[in-house]
This record gives C-alpha cells, sequence and structure tokens, in this order.
C-alpha cells in the first residue's frame, strides 16, 4: 500500500528529520511544508530532504495556531497529493512534534478507510459542548504568525450546529476523501463559518468529511492514531511524553505519539532511529533571534506613552522566552492598572500588530457572554506563551493596525493608549 505524507513544520530542524527519517521510504510520497517564520536552520533540513526525487515542497504560508492558515495548508497538502496521480491509498496528516510508533508498513490501514478521530459535538461532554460553540460565537480574525483574536460576535446556524464535528487535525485520510475535498476547493462557501472560527483546524474538515453531504458514503474508523503528550495543558501526567507512555502507546495500537521533546532519550531514540533507512543527519542549529527590533519599538513606545501612564514599564518578550513566535511581543504595565491586567501588542512581521488587554483571572463561567464596564466580551482564553493562562477582553474595537513600511511608532502609540486606557476604566468592573 502506498501512502502520501504530509507533514508540517516550524521550529525544530532535528525533529523534521527524526519524524522523515523515520516514515521515508523510496515506495511512498512526502509532501512538507514549512511555516514562513521557520528559521534557516528548519528550512535548510527541508530543503535536504527535498533533494529526494519523493519529497515535495509547499511554498510557504505565514501560520498560526488555531488559525484558518492551517486548514488552508492542510488543503494545500490535499490539492498536492492529488495532483501526485492515483498511486496512493491514504494521506498521512503529521508534524515534526510526532514520532512514529511504527513503520510505515506496519500501520494497517484499510483500502477506502480514513482514520479521523472526531465525534459529533452534540454528542459531547456538555464542558466540550460549551468549548466548541464558543468557537463560533465571535468573528475571529488571524493575526499570521501569532494567533487568532476576535472582533466581534457571530451566530451560529441551526444546520450548523447539527452537522458539527470535533476532533483531532492529526488524521489519516483516504484517497477518495481527499479527492473529494480537492473538488470542493478552498474557496467554497462551506468553509464560511469556519473561516472566523477559532481553532477550525479542529473542526472544519471534520464536519465536513463527516457531517455534511460532502462526506457522504465515505468510510472512516474514528479511533485515534496519536497519542497526545502535553501535560502542562492536560494536567494529567499519563499524557507526559515519557519512555514508558512511548512503549505503552505503541503496545495500544497507536500509530503516533505527539509533542515529543527536543531530544529524545536513548531508548526511544534507538527505536525510532531503527525505523529509519535513510542515513542520519547533523543537526542544524536552531538558535532564535533574540528580538533587537522589539526592543527598538518597546523604548520608542515607552518614550511616547510613560507621560500619560505614570510607571509604565515596557517589557519585551523575546522569542527565545516565546517558543520561538511571535517576533514582536511587548507587555506594558502601568501604575493605575492592577496587578491582573495588562497591555500585549504582538507581531510576526512588524506590519500587522495587535494590541490586547489581557486578564489574569478567574472567571466563574468559562464560556458565558458577559459585559464589563460596557465592553462585551467572553474573557477568552489566549494560546500564547506567557499569556496561555490568561483571558483577553474583548474591547469595542478590534486592536488591529496595518502600518505601512517606514512608518514610525506615533500610530501604535495611539493605538496602545487607547487600550491601557479602556483597561483603567474597565478595571473597577472586573471580576473578583
Amino acid at each position: 500500500m502506498t501512502l502520501a505524507y504530509l507533514l508540517i513544520c516550524h521550529r525544530m530542524p532535528g525533529a523534521v528529520a527524526d519524524v522523515l527519517r523515520a516514515v521515508w521510504r523510496p515506495e511512498h510520497h512526502y509532501i512538507v511544508h514549512a511555516d514562513a517564520k521557520a528559521g534557516e536552520a528548519v528550512r535548510a533540513t527541508v530543503a535536504r530532504f527535498a533533494e529526494l526525487p519523493n519529497v515535495h515542497v509547499l511554498p510557504s504560508l505565514l501560520c498560526s495556531w488555531g488559525g484558518w492558515s492551517l486548514v488552508e495548508v492542510l488543503l494545500r497538502g490535499v490539492a498536492r497529493a492529488v495532483a501526485l496521480g492515483g498511486n496512493w491509498s491514504h494521506l498521512v496528516v503529521l508534524s515534526e512534534a510526532h514520532l512514529p510508533l511504527r513503520a510505515p508498513d506496519a500501520m494497517d490501514l484499510q483500502p477506502g478507510v480514513s482514520r479521523i478521530d472526531a465525534t459529533p459535538v452534540s454528542q459531547a461532554h456538555a464542558l466540550t459542548q460549551a468549548d466548541v460553540m464558543h468557537r463560533l460565537r465571535a468573528r475571529y480574525r488571524e493575526l499570521r504568525g501569532v494567533g487568532m483574536f476576535p472582533v466581534g460576535p457571530a451566530s451560529v446556524p441551526d444546520s450548523l450546529r447539527d452537522a458539527l464535528h470535533h476532533g483531532t487535525q492529526w488524521m489519516i485520510l483516504a484517497q477518495e476523501a481527499c479527492d473529494r475535498l480537492q473538488r470542493l476547493g478552498p474557496d467554497s462557501p462551506i468553509w464560511a463559518p469556519f473561516r472566523q472560527s477559532l481553532i477550525a483546524d479542529e473542526t472544519a474538515v471534520q464536519t465536513v468529511l463527516l457531517g455534511t453531504e460532502m462526506g457522504r458514503g465515505l468510510a472512516n474508523d474514528p479511533r485515534p492514531t496519536t497519542f497526545v503528550a502535553w501535560p502542562h495543558v492536560s494536567g494529567n501526567g499519563d499524557f507526559s511524553h515519557t519512555d514508558e507512555n512511548f512503549f505503552a502507546a505503541r503496545d495500544e495500537g497507536f500509530l503516533f505519539i505527539r509533542k515529543r521533546p527536543r531530544k529524545l532519550s536513548r531508548p526511544v531514540a534507538e527505536i525510532v532511529d531503527a525505523m529509519a533507512v535513510l542515513p542520519a543527519v547533523p543537526e542544524l542549529d536552531d538558535s532564535f533571534v533574540q528580538g533587537a527590533a522589539a526592543g527598538r519599538l518597546g523604548d520608542a513606545l515607552h518614550g511616547m506613552l510613560r507621560e500619560t501612564f505614570p510607571g509604565l514599564v515596557v517589557e519585551t518578550l523575546t522569542p527565545l522566552r516565546t517558543g520561538g513566535s511571535p517576533a514582536c511581543f511587548l507587555r506594558l504595565r502601568c501604575t493605575d492598572l492592577p496587578r491582573d491586567l495588562h497591555v500585549a501588542l504582538l507581531s510576526e512581521d512588524f506590519a500587522v500588530f495587535k494590541a490586547l488587554l489581557a486578564w489574569g483571572g478567574q472567571p466563574a463561567d468559562e464560556f458565558g457572554v458577559r459585559t464589563l464596564g460596557g465592553y462585551p466580551t467572553w474573557l477568552l482564553k489566549v494560546r500564547l506563551w506567557d499569556l496561555f493562562e490568561l483571558r483577553q477582553v474583548m474591547l469595542p474595537e478590534s486592536g488591529f493596525l496595518s502600518m505601512a513600511p517606514g512608518e514610525g511608532p506615533g500610530r501604535i502609540a495611539a493605538l496602545l493608549a487607547r487600550v491601557l486606557g479602556a483597561g483603567i476604566a474597565l478595571a473597577p468592573a472586573m471580576p473578583r
């Protein structure tokens, strides 16, 4: 059985090499997408594997966690796989954080059967239903390379509510499922509600293939293919990437384990290396840029705002601290803002910026719509390092700003002044 693989990567060149070496075989096809913000070491690693005739590299998109851009990459990967011709049976979707638990010829895939681990939202636990539905109850705008941020309310039609499926984005698609997605195309109206939703890669393709007429007659095996090791989110030690869990997940029939550490233990490295038929490649340096441009911008903004906001502090969080992205991450505090409120300025390209008001408290109603000081907000979680456990307070204006080339920081300072002022005015109304 010939397979096609789609590998999505952005920041760990050694991990990219590990997964490609482990799954590469001359009879299969490999499609690789490196995020536009990937460092030179990742790009060089991908280029090295692209010298092989069955490895194909997609043009780079600037992607964001939870953004439509990730679905766009998947659809482009599907289109490229379909264009390769009909001599493959399944498209296996992986990230650089995956580790295979068995070799490609031992995955026991069934002809014509996809492996999509997703279920109808209507049948999910009440908390899961609330979580998924709140992703669609606001219109989100993507700050490319950073994340998704709400700009206003949205409604969820009953037809979408009935069809909605939620599950992992790490799926294995049978060729017929890929053919239907290709015929549908990326601009179909069916994608419209997902383009402005949060974490569409966990709902869009899953809903279209499992909950609409587009998927009628497709065979699917809902068993999960990937053991997700992410303890800092789940709070569950059983979901940590330990040697014990690596071998237990393999014994339990999982095909992959995810959220690998940067450096593998010797027993795990030996298993992964034993799957490879390609020789080892030297790991390239993947050190991060330290954010000098962001620091200069922070100094300039501090000079412009400090007289208006006494005690103003502008902290530059470097990409090293924030997991490699975003390139610009400034955190602003001042005397009149309580400790659990601060303003963040975010950008990946220094052309489009987002200013947000972040709150460190915990709401009693995690997903409820509320009004605070006249501002409608969902107090939505922000999925960025150093903002991970915080909530964004959705202000009446979106806080997005596009800068022309060579334009000074004055307009950014004016935006931050509005958001700082809103935070000061809103502070007495925040939940305690």
